[in-house]
């Protein structure tokens, strides 16, 4: 087996062990109504995925295999040839091709991971908070892939319900992708 094959089942064995400890963790802080954290958790999801997703718009195995050792090694992702990193940024962009909801939940995440006006949850509507065309794709893709909310100006607390759904989803997702990783697929992005 070689290095890179080696290093390329480490990293779908981290994926999934942080994907599966994300869900067990989402659960027990929903259940205590946790909402902060619990979005955090989901940010790390998809954190998770966009990093997969990106690996898979790479059509050089061989770069591919270069950035999968570097996050084995805990190195920052570089491009190709070049010493100047990979920005998250650059990942949403090309997931957002793939995933669309993608760029809108980064946003959403990076509030909740950062200390920000969301946080302010209990006493002020996040979804209120957030620029309006993020609200409208967040709700579309709870309508449309979750089933809700019903509402017709939902709230923040109208999308909790939802939010396990959203996350067990995502590992849904994560473990295909992380399966056409270890396959080496190459998802042609549009």
């Amino acid at each position: 087996m070689s290095q890179s094959l080696s290093n390329l089942e480490i990293f779908c064995r981290q994926v999934l062990n942080r994907s599966h400890e994300n869900a067990t963790a989402f659960l027990l802080l929903h259940q205590y109504k946790l909402w902060g954290n619990a979005l955090s958790i989901i940010g790390q999801e998809i954190d998770s995925m966009i990093r997969v997703v990106y690996l898979l718009s790479i059509s050089n195995l061989s770069y591919r295999n270069e950035l999968i050792d570097a996050s084995v090694n805990g190195d920052r992702w570089t491009y190709q040839g070049t010493q100047k990193p990979i920005t998250d940024r650059h990942m949403v962009e090309v997931t957002t091709k793939i995933e669309f909801w993608a760029r809108a939940a980064y946003k959403v995440r990076n509030s909740f991971i950062h200390l920000s006006n969301l946080h302010d949850y209990r006493d002020r509507d996040p979804l209120a908070l957030i620029p309006k065309q993020d609200k409208r794709e967040i709700i579309k893709h709870l309508r449309k892939y979750h089933h809700g909310p019903k509402e017709i100006s939902p709230t923040f607390k109208d999308i909790i319900p939802y939010l396990p759904s959203v996350i067990l989803k995502m590992q849904q997702h994560l473990r295909d992708y992380v399966e056409r990783l270890r396959k080496q697929v190459i998802l042609r992005v549009p």
